[in-house]
């Protein structure tokens, strides 16, 4: 992104395919019906989001006086601390805060623009912004935002499998980042210490080690009320289907397969099978065949592997130590690339993965094994 893209043909060949993977042709309605217009689907898809960020109530039911409702509170000279005055000071370490280039607002400034350029943008810069603390109103034209749909599922077919995210101005930033410095010296005030996210030296894997351990401790506890409608009976494979229907009638239960995901990882009531963890197999397998080996270099090919690819497993790794098989799979997806071979055409391996895996100092190229990075 700083140094610009060189005009290769694995460039164009990225773009187009990028262009083509991001374009909505069609969507289904409410009913389950496909509309294929493109002018019909842009306003299916305006009118969900006007639906979504609206209500229909004229009042909110919360505002009922016999509603006793207490949350955190700062006290009065915590308040005016926050809303003190911002300074120079505050508004440049705000923006050297930020990262340079991240995707661009409304604006079309990367806030590395104003980093860059800050001894000729900076004065106005901080006085638009101190003007907006003053008057706590910020104008419409940096309180604009473009929408980008980010797919929930693979191959996405209604507005809901899509998750939208707002790509802010550079200013609206620097705003957020004053005020988020200020309050965060009182978090611990406002928001919950189970609240993983929010606590700092905790992660979100936190709460997926917490659902499992509360998934074992359910299991052995007697007499819990159960909610019929949100629960299904997850059967050992040992037990046969004509037991299961039975069970299932008797209890007023449905079965399923799978106890689900959390955060991204499947809960089980055991250790990880290959069939739970083949989604990552399927998300590197995607990553690989976008990429053509064939229009890139060598060093190229183990940059990504480095980069990216080795990158994908580990959000799940942090918490669950993968079977053998998934290990050597990786390590095969890499491998092929890395060499240019796929499935159907196979391409000489010219050195062993166990001497590629080596430190640099060593003779290798510095790329580790699923294994060791598990």
């Amino acid at each position: 992104m700083v140094q610009g893209d060189r005009n290769t043909s694995f460039y164009h060949v990225s773009t187009l395919i990028r262009r083509k993977h991001n374009k909505i042709l069609n969507l289904k309605d409410s009913q389950g019906e496909w509309i294929n217009d493109l002018t019909t689907v842009m306003e299916h898809v305006r009118n969900s989001f006007s639906k979504l960020f609206s209500t229909e109530l004229l009042s909110s039911p919360l505002s009922s006086p016999s509603v006793d409702i207490t949350s955190p509170q700062l006290s009065s000279s915590e308040s005016h601390n926050i809303s003190l005055p911002v300074s120079n000071e505050e508004i440049k370490n705000a923006l050297w805060s930020l990262k340079a280039f991240k995707s661009l607002g409304p604006d079309g400034l990367h806030v590395g623009f104003f980093q860059r350029f800050w001894l000729v943008v900076g004065r106005s810069v901080s006085e638009e912004i101190k003007k907006i603390f003053s008057d706590r109103k910020i104008p419409l034209e940096l309180n604009q935002t473009h929408i980008s749909l980010i797919p929930k599922t693979k191959g996405p077919e209604s507005i809901g499998n899509f998750r939208p995210i707002s790509l802010c101005n550079s200013a609206y930033k620097i705003i957020t980042k004053i005020l988020v410095a200020r309050i965060r010296p009182f978090l611990d005030k406002l928001i919950s210490p189970y609240q993983a996210t929010f606590v700092p030296g905790r992660k979100g894997v936190d709460s997926v080690i917490i659902a499992q351990e509360l998934i074992h401790t359910i299991s052995r506890k007697k007499g819990q009320k159960i909610n019929f409608a949100k629960s299904k009976v997850f059967f050992s494979p040992n037990v046969n289907r004509e037991q299961r229907a039975d069970f299932c009638e008797t209890l007023g239960f449905n079965s399923t397969p799978k106890l689900g995901s959390y955060l991204g990882f499947p809960l089980r009531h055991a250790g990880a099978s290959n069939q739970d963890l083949n989604f990552i197999l399927d998300r590197v397998n995607q990553k690989l065949v976008g990429w053509k080996a064939n229009l890139l270099s060598f060093a190229g090919r183990k940059v990504l592997i480095q980069a990216t690819t080795s990158a994908i497993p580990s959000y799940v790794m942090q918490t669950t130590f993968l079977p053998s098989r998934i290990l050597d799979n990786l390590d095969r997806l890499n491998r092929y690339f890395l060499w240019g071979s796929s499935e159907l055409k196979r391409r000489m391996h010219w050195v062993g993965w166990e001497k590629i895996t080596q430190p640099l100092d060593k003779g290798g190229l510095g790329l580790q094994t699923a294994k060791g990075r598990n």
